[in-house]
């Protein structure tokens, strides 16, 4: 009898997770996040702060993406299946910036390997440093609606997108990959806040 319960258990919590991740992702008016629109990716704990992009260490251009007081406009679009226009916990994104400048150009998120084991998130053109993979976007476990987001190596290995304050600024931190919970965040329409 254990041994049947604890299968029924086991049963019920994959299909409940396969079914979390058939979910869609919704923004803060409850619509689901769709590709193709702009958004603003603001910390879930602090709307004031949202993705951007800045210059970082002897940068010449803002290829760094990280979290500030100025909100840049961020697009999703889904690789593997274009016709889609909701996206779910499920889907591999592409995100990138609806503007940058002409040296950062293109705008798509790239993971970059740094020498210092420090895997900060960039735009611009492609190199041997960029580390291939997709984002994810996943509900964060104790916030019913914030989420993570998450890239993917080899659709194998997840690492969470988390902060790192730069230069001891409290107004700026750079996104970088961690194994740890990472930053938690929420998707305002443009418009929205």
């Amino acid at each position: 009898m254990n041994t049947a319960l604890l299968a029924l258990i086991f049963l019920l919590s994959v299909l409940f997770s396969k079914a979390t991740e058939d979910l869609d992702v919704l923004d803060v008016e409850k619509n689901p996040l769709r590709t193709g629109k702009p958004y603003h990716i603001r910390d879930a704990k602090n709307c004031e702060r949202a993705i951007s992009l800045d210059l970082i260490g002897n940068q010449t251009c803002p290829i760094s993406v990280v979290m500030a007081v100025d909100a840049k406009q961020v697009i999703f679009h889904t690789i593997g299946h274009p016709e889609a226009k909701n996206i779910t916990a499920r889907d591999p994104l592409e995100i990138e910036f609806s503007w940058v400048s002409e040296c950062a150009y293109p705008p798509n998120w790239r993971v970059q390997a740094h020498a210092c084991a420090v895997y900060p998130l960039v735009v611009g053109p492609p190199d041997k440093r960029h580390i291939p993979g997709s984002f994810h976007i996943k509900r964060a476990k104790d916030e019913i609606d914030a989420y993570n987001l998450v890239f993917v190596l080899h659709e194998v290995d997840e690492h969470v997108v988390s902060t790192q304050s730069f230069n001891n600024k409290e107004d700026l931190t750079v996104l970088k990959l961690c194994s740890e919970e990472g930053l938690k965040v929420k998707f305002h329409p443009v418009g929205a806040y």
